[in-house]
């Protein structure tokens, strides 16, 4: 679903690429503001730090109640595995796609600083909830902007981007025993039709 979002909203943005690059990349003032992102997007940086979680909870901390894992260890392993799904799948989309940048260059579709930031945002969804995770998400906002900005990517890039690094992230780690919203086929008379259903702890409201 959210992927189906991503792809429509980058759609809609793509006849307006050229015009929003036009200014974007004219706008001094906005790209000085925006260049720390580019430092805080790049694939090894949100790696790195997921490494850095899973490594200080797992052999500085107190191990959990299994004897191994601990709450820590846990949501680094779990931003290490968004990390490692989201920029696999970013990698190869831009090679397949192979759309240039605005600056001529391969691969801008999607951008990878926009899917790693909002991969770790979903994690953090995911184990803290919306509340705790919401800085996270601004943060992912302001790298993505900083692509625009420097003149890397179009807009189109940077809504796909988002999407598959939150539908990454939210795959990855799963419900954590949050609410779950299904959709399913049921077959009925003549045809299929489409069911959905919210999970709440065991019991399904439809």
């Amino acid at each position: 679903m959210i992927l189906g979002i991503g792809g429509g909203a980058a759609a809609i943005a793509y006849p307006f690429d050229d015009e929003a690059n036009d200014y974007l990349k004219d706008a001094e003032g906005l790209r000085k503001f925006f260049v720390p992102g580019k430092y805080m997007g790049y694939g090894w940086v949100q790696a790195g730090a997921a490494a850095g979680i899973y490594f200080i909870g797992r052999y500085a901390l107190e191990p959990g109640p299994d004897g191994r894992t601990n709450k820590v260890s846990h949501l680094g392993f779990d931003l290490l595995r968004a990390q490692i799904v989201t920029q696999s799948l970013t990698v190869a989309t831009k090679y397949i796609v192979r759309r240039d940048r605005p600056t001529g260059e391969c691969c801008a579709f999607p951008s990878g600083h926009a899917s790693v930031t909002f991969a770790t945002a979903a994690v953090l969804e995911r184990h803290f909830g919306y509340r705790a995770s919401w800085p996270m998400f601004a943060l992912a906002g302001y790298v993505s902007m900083s692509r625009l900005t420097d003149n890397r990517h179009f807009v189109s890039d940077v809504l796909f981007g988002s999407a598959l690094g939150m539908a990454s992230g939210w795959t990855v780690v799963g419900r954590h025993g949050r609410d779950n919203f299904s959709v399913y086929p049921v077959p009925v008379r003549g045809g299929v039709a489409v069911a959905g259903g919210w999970g709440l702890g065991g019991a399904e409201a439809h």
